[in-house]
């Protein structure tokens, strides 16, 4: 790019949390659901009973949720009929000014299945229960889904005008990632289905000019509409060595040190700043899909962003944040000697054949660094460019790490038209500053190589406006991969921060105004304000996939 398991089944909903300020007597209350046992299937899945367990255990043993208040169905008593029946006993339970919590686990699908697209609207999905019934008849399979127009709009909405805040959290599939199975080294775990549904007229109509239906409920979701959500069954890869969603697994993470997330110190984690320390989680552990929030900033015109995650009214003493691994463990798949000449040679990298933390191989045409689930890092035309993109790896993911642990009380917004782009796509950035500052906004490539975004000309070297948002356009060039857009603001301008940054479109490993930024960077972490992964692909491998 040069200058100039799965989105939730019912992402289409819409429901976030946290309207007004929670009074001190408001009660809490959740409704957790996993379903990864499904009979007579070839869908199991590892994780949804363990999301549960450690969820539940969060909520009372930390956030203070009553246990009597925590409802959990699980594989054979999450049936439809439950499900509906536990969400309609919470809307009458509750009080309005209680704050409840609806988490669901398991297999999702929708109109955006690409192998099987269900009869469903394009603004809703469905979650599915463990008595789906996969052998029915078209009309069947679809009234036994829990679809989110049909089924859980009106529970929702009954709550909302009741005055109940709410939080809904969903992990669970539409669809594939248009960058997924790239290169995929073994079969990963998806949370999506072959529902056998095809497009036909079956009554589930939605209005594709809703607005966002709620003023007191907010959403966040595992991925995108048309994402597939993982599963981690690694037990190197989880909190707590169990299998789990991914974004489960970085939701747990974020509740485990809950105070790591107040990114402007004022002991609140609000909705946007919890989803921005999951968010960041995932990209660190280079999951492929990217979690939502809604309603989105355009229209949170509640700022139920802004209100307390979980209804939690204060953060509690941080448990101590886990250092990334002191080296990256690596797997080479055949006769690379550039390749393992840079492992051998750098200290930060490490051999390995089992539980690798990125794997390399040659194929299609070029040199790819993956991730253990088979996306690609870096895809690269020769293998001496992969081998220098290999020893790059360590503080990228050193920075991406280091920006998830800031906390610094200045503040800038990075906003994306998207995930995924391809080779030739115009990729829009918008970066908003919270106070009049100094700012810079990076590319850091898939090689290693930072491009300079802003500043781009020297009157851009003054201070930046406050709340004045500044774009870019961007085309993506090769090399293909995952790309970190960076924002940093800085009160006074830093040595480097003059007209150097202006000379090169592209600032090369290994020289010295390369390593004087990186060194700042991991210095300076609580400069570093906001970070977005992206996903690049060429344009031929975006069609194959399409």
């Amino acid at each position: 790019m040069n200058p100039g398991r799965r989105t939730s089944a019912l992402a289409a909903l819409a429901l976030f949390a946290c309207g007004a300020a929670m009074p001190a007597s408001a009660a809490q209350w959740a409704l957790l659901v996993g379903v990864g046992d499904y009979p007579g299937t070839a869908w199991d899945l590892d994780g949804p009973r363990h999301d549960v367990a450690s969820l539940r255990r969060e909520l009372v043993e930390n956030l203070g949720y009553p246990a009597a208040r925590v409802n959990v169905l699980v594989d054979a008593d999450a049936t439809r009929a439950n499900i509906l029946d536990a969400l309609g006993r919470l809307a009458t339970a509750a009080a309005p000014d209680d704050f409840a919590l609806v988490y669901l686990s398991g297999h999702g699908t929708s109109a955006h299945d690409p192998n099987r697209p269900v009869a469903l609207a394009h603004n809703t999905g469905a979650f599915v229960p463990v008595d789906y019934e996969a052998n029915g008849s078209p009309q069947r399979k679809l009234d036994t889904l829990l679809v989110g127009s049909r089924d859980l709009r009106p529970i929702f909405t009954s709550m909302d005008k009741k005055g109940i805040h709410g939080l809904v959290l969903i992990d669970s599939c539409y669809s594939r990632n248009t960058s997924r199975s790239l290169h995929a080294a073994t079969p990963p775990a998806y949370r999506s289905i072959d529902s056998g549904l095809r497009p036909r007229s079956l009554g589930v109509v939605a209005n594709s000019g809703d607005e966002y239906p709620y003023s007191r409920l907010m959403t966040m979701t595992a991925s995108s509409a048309k994402e597939v959500a993982l599963d981690l069954n690694d037990p190197t890869r989880t909190l707590d060595g169990k299998p789990h969603g991914a974004f489960t697994d970085a939701v747990l993470r974020t509740l485990r040190e809950l105070p790591n997330a107040d990114a402007n110190g004022d002991a609140v984690v609000t909705n946007r700043e919890f989803f921005a320390s999951v968010k960041l989680r995932m990209a660190v552990a280079h999951i492929p899909h990217s979690p939502q929030m809604l309603p989105s900033p355009g229209i949170d015109h509640r700022d139920l962003a802004g209100q307390a995650a979980f209804a939690a009214s204060s953060t509690r003493p941080a448990r101590p944040a886990p250092l990334p691994a002191a080296r990256l463990r690596v797997h080479v798949e055949g006769a690379l000697p550039l390749v393992m000449e840079a492992i051998d040679q750098t200290n930060a990298l490490a051999f390995a054949r089992n539980s690798p933390d990125l794997v390399v191989r040659r194929g299609q045409g070029a040199f790819h660094i993956l991730t253990p689930y088979g996306d690609a890092v870096a895809s690269l035309p020769t293998e001496r460019a992969a081998a220098s993109a290999l020893r790059q790896q360590p503080w990228i993911r050193e920075l991406v790490w280091r920006l998830g642990q800031a906390s610094g009380g200045l503040g800038v917004r990075i906003s994306l038209r998207g995930e995924t782009f391809e080779e030739g796509e115009e990729l829009e950035v918008i970066a908003t500053p919270s106070d009049r500052t100094h700012l810079l906004v990076l590319d850091i490539a898939p090689s290693g190589a930072l491009r300079v975004l802003h500043p781009a000309h020297e009157g851009e070297l003054r201070p930046a406006s406050v709340q004045s948002p500044i774009t870019f356009r961007v085309q993506v060039t090769p090399p293909f991969g995952m790309d970190y857009v960076v924002a940093f603001v800085f009160p006074r301008a830093p040595s480097f921060y003059n007209a150097r940054l202006l000379t090169d479109a592209e600032i090369a490993p290994r020289t010295a105004l390369h390593r004087q930024l990186v060194e700042a960077f991991t210095a300076t972490s609580k400069n570093a304000v906001a970070l977005a992964k992206i996903t690049t692909v060429p344009t031929t491998l975006r069609r194959q996939q399409d």
